[in-house]
């Protein structure tokens, strides 16, 4: 039979499966395997198969956007990836080839650096960067960072840790506009994607996804969400999303999304600064976020998150027209907001 390129679909679960626990390093078992890859509402996939068996994969999540005021299908790539002993055989690339003749545009995320050079070749144009950030809120998380970036012993960090997160970290924030008001809700709903409408400085901007938030949500293994919707004067502005888990007998969070219709420096810090007050209510010891739009990259900023990473947006145009800066792009898009797989419960 070869090697050829074929659609992912339920019939080729077997040799996936293999293929996914020959790959990746974490817990997998069949009922996670059915829902991140055959319950998921949005995805597509692409696999290699050679006599049978599957040597590669590239899946991509299609996700809403707004692109200059027009709502479209973007794929975002996630799960590009290759059997180890085929690494470099250039098998993989084949996947991705298969997956980039999409009618939509592809969107992907960082990668290594022999990552970069390769959709670089295969027509993927920067198209801007996003930074990733942390915010260290728990004294053990802030120590072992200061162990690792500085050689800090780790008593001597710890002491350091307890006082910064008592007084760099819990400095006030932005306050809370006259008229505004936070509202959490469940989910968000169609009135937080029109509010991308209101706004001109974004060319291209990652809508919330309800149907994709739901089925993320409906593995309890992926912890705490929290929504909120802000307002002022009664009139929406802007929303923020975020998660929290537990992991190695720590607890984590994401701040997945933030987002204001409007231009006001002060009310993208709102937004950012409630969030994460939320989620510092989980006792987290850390808090990432990531973001391409300068606005919400100065909010996060404002509220003393530091940059911990920068990387490569690419993106392949589609038959339908490709996308251009700046970007509204945060955790939500891609898989971020899915790790680590290995993740445990936590109740809100």
């Amino acid at each position: 039979m070869g090697v050829r390129a074929v659609p992912f679909g339920p019939e080729l679960m077997d040799a996936f499966s293999d293929f996914s626990a020959a790959t990746w390093k974490h817990q997998q078992t069949p009922e996670w395997l059915a829902w991140r890859y055959l319950k998921c509402p949005s995805l597509r996939g692409i696999l290699v198969m050679e006599d049978g068996r599957c040597v590669a994969s590239a899946f991509a999540f299609e996700r809403p956007w707004l692109v200059d005021g027009e709502r479209r299908t973007v794929l975002e790539t996630v799960d590009w990836a290759t059997l180890p002993e085929l690494r470099g055989s250039g098998v993989g690339i084949r996947a991705l080839q298969r997956l980039s003749r999409a009618q939509e545009p592809l969107l992907a995320i960082g990668g290594s650096a022999d990552t970069n050079v390769l959709v670089e070749r295969m027509g993927y144009a920067p198209v801007g960067e996003i930074l990733g950030f942390v915010l260290p809120v728990g004294s053990a998380r802030l120590a072992e960072k200061l162990h690792q970036d500085r050689g800090v012993p780790k008593p001597l960090g710890r002491v350091a840790g307890w006082l910064a997160t008592r007084s760099v970290f819990r400095a006030p924030l932005m306050r809370r506009p006259a008229g505004g008001q936070v509202v959490p809700v469940a989910f968000l709903d169609e009135q937080a994607t029109r509010l991308h409408a209101q706004g001109s400085y974004h060319r291209a901007s990652a809508l919330p996804d309800d149907s994709w938030l739901r089925w993320v949500r409906s593995d309890r293994e992926n912890g705490v969400w929290v929504s909120l919707e802000f307002r002022v004067h009664g009139a929406l502005v802007g929303y923020a999303v975020g998660r929290v888990w537990h992991r190695n007998g720590r607890v984590e969070a994401l701040l997945a999304d933030a987002f204001s219709s409007e231009a006001d420096p002060s009310l993208w810090s709102w937004v950012v600064g409630e969030l994460t007050t939320r989620l510092r209510g989980f006792s987290p010891g850390v808090i990432w976020a990531r973001a391409a739009s300068p606005r919400l990259q100065q909010a996060l900023i404002a509220n003393r998150f530091q940059v911990a990473s920068r990387h490569v947006l690419r993106v392949h145009a589609g038959q339908s027209g490709s996308l251009t800066g700046p970007l509204h792009v945060a955790a939500l898009s891609s898989d971020q907001a899915l790790l680590p797989y290995e993740s445990g419960v936590i109740t809100a």
